[in-house]
């Protein structure tokens, strides 16, 4: 009798934690890659204090701010200027997206080819666009790159026409980026790289309009902000916890189970996400994520996200992580590109994320009204999410909320 009980009382803890023997997906080097160029990214976006920082050194850092990152986007833009570098500036590239081990040559038609199995997926939108500005004209060879291989124009910085390079972004966007550039970039322009992404998608599980409520997301430092709207599902949704991260894993799939929405939620509602970002990355994602359980119901409230998101520091980031040459116009080896000296002088990046109710109203026959579920996910205070594409593991959507 008690080691049968003990037995139910491990199974139950097993449940209830989520554990399961899924093997984690191995990814393949290219998508590893690109999740961690983002993971890094984004913990260098919010960077966080030390563990042992005191108070007056903590006020020298901000406070985390909404994050929005596609890595396959990311990594796609920044192996078009490695494919246009020779020498150490090729060096620090292929070295700061770990992309050593691949063949060079063969990245363009790799990337090409996984996009379009990412922008034919049933279920979501996910679209992408580059662009590149320079003050010299670039080579036949590298436009024709840039157009067959990296959905990307390019652009010398003299005959620019504004009109022209934003319509390009939000054709291939679905109009959800429908003005990259604000304005003209200036005469000191050297190089600049325009990144653009954006994501919408319809719930396996529907979140119904009926459902969605107006409550408050709890953020840092005791802030508040009233009338979000929050959508709310019950059913049965991935789950697991992880006790080196204190935080729940939520999967919530897309239509046709293809890519699915996961949610980093903390306990602790005053948690800034600083122990999740310094300890994630691409593996360790692929760990938890095996360990998902579906064996019990849940309820999940999901606040409405509607962001545009705007990045300009991603140089001063990448420089961080040791790109240098490419900044510099007495060292910078673009020669794949143009045949005239060039640095590289910015890079803005925009994505836009969209997750709703989809219009959805409840049928007349849907028996899911208000069944009581043994786990309740509320999402209303800030958490670390992702999206991806289960079959390959590539992330294509990345980022934190903390604020609206």
């Amino acid at each position: 009798m008690y080691i049968l009980l003990s037995s139910l009382i491990v199974l139950l803890g097993t449940i209830v934690n989520g554990q399961t023997s899924e093997q984690p997906l191995e990814l393949q080097p290219l998508v590893k890659s690109s999740n961690d160029l983002a993971i890094n990214l984004l913990e260098h976006i919010n960077l966080s204090p030390p563990d042992d920082a005191n108070d007056v050194v903590k006020a020298l850092f901000d406070e985390p701010k909404n994050v929005l990152l596609s890595p396959f986007g990311l990594m796609s833009s920044m192996v078009m200027l490695y494919q246009g570098a020779n020498g150490k500036t090729s060096d620090e590239f292929a070295h700061i997206l770990k992309l050593e081990t691949l063949d060079k040559e063969s990245l363009p038609k790799l990337l090409q080819e996984q996009y379009e199995q990412l922008r034919s997926t049933q279920g979501v939108k996910y679209r992408m666009a580059n662009a590149l500005v320079g003050k010299h004209e670039f080579t036949d060879a590298y436009k024709k790159l840039l157009e067959d291989y990296f959905q990307a124009k390019s652009y010398e910085l003299s005959s620019l026409d504004m009109n022209d390079l934003n319509k390009m972004f939000a054709d291939k966007t679905d109009n959800m980026i429908p003005q990259m550039l604000l304005q003209k970039p200036g005469d000191d322009t050297g190089l600049l790289l325009a990144d653009g992404t954006s994501f919408d998608g319809n719930w396996k599980f529907p979140f119904y309009q009926e459902d969605s409520h107006v409550d408050v997301f709890f953020s840092n430092d005791d802030k508040q902000f009233n009338n979000v709207t929050f959508m709310r599902r019950f059913g049965r949704f991935g789950f697991t916890y992880s006790e080196d991260l204190e935080a729940d894993l939520i999967e919530v799939p897309f239509e046709n189970d293809l890519v699915a929405f996961y949610a980093l939620l903390p306990r602790d509602p005053n948690d800034d996400l600083s122990d999740i970002r310094k300890n994630l990355n691409a593996t360790y994602l692929e760990q938890l994520i095996a360990r998902l359980s579906y064996r019990l119901d849940s309820t999940i409230e999901l606040p409405l996200i509607n962001m545009d998101y705007e990045e300009t520091q991603l140089i001063k980031v990448l420089k961080n992580f040791g790109l240098n040459d490419a900044l510099d116009e007495q060292t910078a080896q673009f020669g794949s590109m143009t045949d005239k000296s060039l640095k590289l002088t910015g890079l803005l990046y925009r994505s836009k994320l969209l997750l709703n109710e989809n219009e959805q109203k409840r049928p007349e026959n849907d028996e899911n009204l208000s069944a009581a579920a043994p786990l309740f996910y509320n999402l209303n205070h800030p958490f670390y999410y992702f999206i991806r594409h289960k079959q390959t593991g590539q992330l294509l959507m990345l980022g934190e909320l903390h604020s609206f």
